[in-house]
């Protein structure tokens, strides 16, 4: 087998990879060159010609049928190349610029190559009988081995630029470029198929007829009773001396002898040399690293932020919270100008982005809660519930987000710097989502659905909607399923006072729905019907609170 790359001596140039590829050939060449060398010479292969078979070189083969045989057997595929490992990324770093110039190096590393693959095997064991009755195909080579991945090239490492004027920037050399990917291993070349020798050849085969004759009788007859084909030379001296059949054995009554009949017909054969091995393909260039994150602070120092603030209401109250959140923008032009001629920012030497994250300004919002509720916090079962404030950013502009119960009712006021919220009114959160159905009164009339608010929220509210579903088991032609299968569904709207225009009758805190007009087809006898509700309230304030309530029922026969 031919020797590995890694034994080959390096030179540092581009090159040395076709250099390196070339001589994969000549080794795996030279191997082969001599593995055919030992087969010719060997005992086996002495007798081997292409010419055609000659008195004295020919030796018997039995007949068999024509055919191809294969001779050798396949060289195995080579090793892949590993692949190359991925380069280190640059430390994050923070640098505070003074105006004299400064050269910070925070790229990644290079990744590793990836190791060339090892040469497919030659195929082995090619030697063969000479001159045999059939064709030959030889063995193939075995693939070449894959060449390894490079390794990935490292990030650049995040670099914090604190600067105060901006003329300070052009004093700064900074590269934070990512690593180079490694380089591809080189796949190797396939291994050699085995050769032939000769690539064609001839055999004659020659014609005996046998003869008997009947013993103990005078001036018997010879009968022929039997033909034969056998491989020969064609020269009837040596193919009665060494290419004959075998004589029976004569018995009391018959005697045999054979007679030459001559050269019946001559077969061409050949042989077909195993194909090489594919060449192991190249790997893949390892990918470049990308570009450390660079982050521009005009300012000595990034203010410490508290972007919200939650409290017990009753510990809140009257108390002025301050809040502060950094605006950060994703700006561009940190390697060019906008014309592309000169460094906008950094020294013209920087290897950096082109895009920065960039400390935009700082938001300070303050905020204080006041009660001016007819009943207190502790009345409306909302006095340990956390509430508060945080700061949103919208369009780079700071803006306050406020939580609280969605059940109270509020005024906002801006004094100065100071937002101002004045709760004016609500309930307990605890009033709403308490509907219920009562079976037992929707069971006493057919088409009647009874709703119960137990939390009586009714003229608290900015609005009530109510989304009834009608399913069953049978449709409206009285085929049943084993489910509940949705049929018709209706939605109806009750204001906070007043008679509602859907039809909805309410009784303090009873909700009576008249439904029989909407889903008749399905309230017929004996029909087995689920009603599935789905309440919507929405407060003054505009928040909006769900439930959703499910009943069984069941059509009377009568």
């Amino acid at each position: 087998m031919a020797s590995s790359p890694q034994s080959v001596l390096f030179i540092p140039n581009i090159s040395m990879r076709f250099l390196k590829r070339k001589l994969y050939w000549v080794l795996g060449l030279c191997a082969c060159t001599l593995a055919l060398l030992w087969g010719h010479f060997s005992p086996v292969s002495a007798a081997y010609s292409s010419s055609p078979a000659s008195p004295t070189s020919l030796t018997l083969q039995p007949l068999i049928a024509w055919g191809t045989q294969t001779f050798g057997r396949d060289g195995r595929k080579g090793r892949d190349g590993a692949n190359g490992q991925s380069g280190t990324s640059g430390q994050e770093t923070q640098i505070r610029l003074t105006g004299s110039p400064m050269t910070v190096d925070v790229a990644g590393s290079s990744g590793i190559s990836g190791q060339d693959g090892l040469l497919g095997e030659n195929a082995y064991g090619c030697d063969h009988s000479s001159q045999p009755t059939h064709d030959l195909k030889g063995a193939n080579g075995g693939r070449g081995g894959r060449g390894g991945d490079g390794g990935r090239g490292g990030d650049g490492g995040k670099a914090w630029i604190y600067y105060t004027q901006p003329a300070q920037l052009n004093a700064l050399t900074l590269n934070n470029s990512g690593g180079q990917g490694g380089q591809a291993g080189l796949g190797a070349p396939g291994g050699y198929g085995c050769r032939c020798i000769d690539t064609s050849w001839q055999v004659n085969y020659c014609e005996w007829q046998r003869y008997r004759k009947q013993r103990n009788v005078a001036d018997a007859a010879w009968i022929k009773d039997k033909t034969k084909t056998y491989p020969c030379t064609g020269s009837q001296r040596t193919d009665h001396k060494h290419h004959h059949p075998t004589l029976d054995k004569g018995n009391s009554q018959w005697a045999y002898r054979w007679e030459y009949g001559g050269v019946y017909k001559t077969k061409h054969f050949h042989c077909t040399g195993g194909a090489a091995g594919k060449d192991g393909q190249d790997g893949q260039l390892g990918k470049e690293g990308r570009y450390g994150q660079v982050v521009m602070v005009p300012r000595e120092d990034i203010p410490q932020e508290k972007v919200q603030y939650y409290a017990p209401l009753e510990q809140l109250m009257g108390q002025q919270v301050d809040l502060v959140k950094n605006i950060w923008t994703e700006k561009s032009g940190l390697r060019w100008s906008k014309t592309g001629l000169r460094p906008l920012q950094l020294h013209p030497n920087s290897k950096v982005p082109d895009t920065y994250t960039y400390l935009d300004s700082t938001a300070r919002l303050n905020y204080r809660i006041d009660w001016n509720a007819p009943q207190s916090p502790t009345e409306l079962e909302v006095n340990d519930t956390k509430i508060g404030a945080n700061i949103q950013v919208q369009k780079n502009q700071g803006q306050l987000d406020f939580d609280l119960p969605g059940t109270l009712e509020y005024q906002l006021k801006q004094q100065d710097q100071l937002t101002v919220m004045t709760v004016t009114g609500g309930f307990s959160p605890n009033r709403v989502q308490s509907f219920r159905i009562d079976e037992s009164a929707s069971q006493q009339q057919v088409g009647q659905l009874v709703l119960v608010d137990d939390g009586d929220v009714r003229s608290l509210l900015q609005n009530t909607k109510l989304k009834v579903t009608c399913l069953s088991k049978q449709s409206a032609s009285g085929l049943k399923a084993d489910d509940y299968q949705v049929r018709h569904s209706i939605e109806l709207r009750v204001p906070p006072i007043g008679r509602s225009s859907d039809g909805v009758r309410v009784d303090n805190n009873v909700y009576t729905l008249n439904v029989q007009p909407f889903f008749s087809a399905w309230l017929k006898p004996s029909y087995e019907v689920q009603y599935q509700v789905d309440i919507e309230q929405t407060t003054k304030s505009n928040a909006v609170y769900t439930q959703t309530q499910t009943a069984n029922l069941f059509v009377p026969a009568s």
